[in-house]
């Protein structure tokens, strides 16, 4: 074999030898990179990209164990006070940011309200004034809901009396007066309309979803920059489950209905509430039953897929930090628990609830 073909054949053999270490460095990486995504709560790639984080709680020690743990949003109803306006200014210095729910509470007003109490007959002027007052008081916060489920009865009065146009009146006046003050602020309409009641096949006809229609009829559209929605099961099954009822799986159905929010408005969606509780509490409904810490961080991981698999939905905030008493139920949603003063339990569903926290660019 003459030198010419020894060079050929050695260099032949080199690059077959090149070939296949590039072949078995791919297959170990393509296999290593399974192995990380199975690992990930199945993150999705749009997490990146969206707002994720929790109701607020009055617990500082909580708050300051979630902001340093790299919580950086959280939800919260504003109230016209010095003690709170110092407290979120502290939170914020501590990269801390808020979506501030302009509602009932800063108003101050009972969610209990009836005529007899004077400041339960405020007018639209009166939310003028308070929207004015209030953006002023916080300049930290700069998205802004406004209201908290003015559907509800319970959380109606005064001008506010569950009526789409009175509500799109306070949207424009809210939304002109915040633009006003700041442009690039950002403005969430419908206050949380709940996405399923937990009673049947959720649909253009849902009582919530008509309200919501009504409302978007009179121009909504113009003075929101995104739409709030909360969504709770009211149930006893993961989103995987069958609704024997229906049957749907409980995911099929609140994907369905969500989609019809974005239809109707295709505006950015926030999902400002969604959870279950990790217990089964006291004296409650038997549809709400079976509940516990495993179920929670399955329903969480499940939920989260379910909202990022869908590019328009801009905003998740779970419901609740810390163990929340719901009366009369006694229901506990929150992904901590306080075991003393200074010690905080960690559950299930905080370790799933960080995974996605930690794959969001917000800061």
């Amino acid at each position: 074999m003459n030198n010419k073909i020894k060079y050929y054949f050695i260099s032949s053999i080199i690059i077959f030898l090149i070939i296949i270490v590039s072949i078995i460095l791919f297959l170990n990486n393509s296999y290593q990179a399974s192995i990380n995504k199975s690992n990930t709560a199945n993150l999705s790639s749009n997490a990146a990209n969206v707002i994720i984080g929790v109701a607020a709680s009055s617990n500082i020690t909580a708050m300051n164990f979630a902001i340093h743990s790299g919580v950086h949003y959280f939800r919260e109803d504003i109230a016209l006070n010095k003690s709170q306006e110092q407290i979120i200014k502290n939170f914020t210095k501590d990269d801390a940011r808020f979506i501030g729910i302009i509602d009932y509470e800063t108003l101050n007003i009972s969610t209990s309200c009836n005529p007899i109490i004077s400041n339960c007959n405020w007018t639209l002027d009166d939310w003028n004034s308070i929207v004015y007052n209030t953006i002023r008081a916080y300049p930290e916060i700069h998205i802004w809901e406004i209201w908290n489920e003015p559907q509800l009865a319970v959380f109606q009065s005064g001008f506010q009396n569950g009526s789409p146009y009175n509500y799109y009146l306070m949207a424009k006046s809210a939304y002109n007066i915040i633009k006003a003050y700041n442009s690039s602020d950002s403005v969430l309409c419908f206050g949380g309309d709940n996405v399923y009641d937990g009673q049947g096949i959720a649909s253009i006809n849902d009582p919530d979803f008509r309200w919501a229609s009504s409302a978007w009829q009179y121009g909504l559209s113009k003075y929101c920059d995104a739409i709030s929605l909360h969504v709770y099961t009211n149930d006893k099954y993961l989103l995987n489950q069958s609704i024997p009822y229906s049957n749907s799986s409980l995911g099929f159905i609140i994907n369905n209905q969500i989609n019809l929010y974005e239809n109707l408005t295709g505006k950015p969606i926030f999902i400002t509430e969604t959870g279950i509780p990790s217990n089964n509490g006291t004296g409650i409904p038997s549809y709400i039953l079976n509940d516990s810490l495993k179920k929670q961080a399955i329903f969480l991981n499940q939920s989260f897929s379910l909202y990022l698999s869908k590019p328009f939905i801009k905003g998740i905030i779970w419901f609740n930090l810390i163990g929340y008493e719901h009366k009369p139920y006694n229901l506990d949603f929150g992904i901590l628990n306080s075991t003393s003063n200074i010690n905080l339990l960690r559950k299930p569903s905080w370790y799933i609830f960080m995974k996605y926290i930690n794959e969001s660019n917000y800061r």
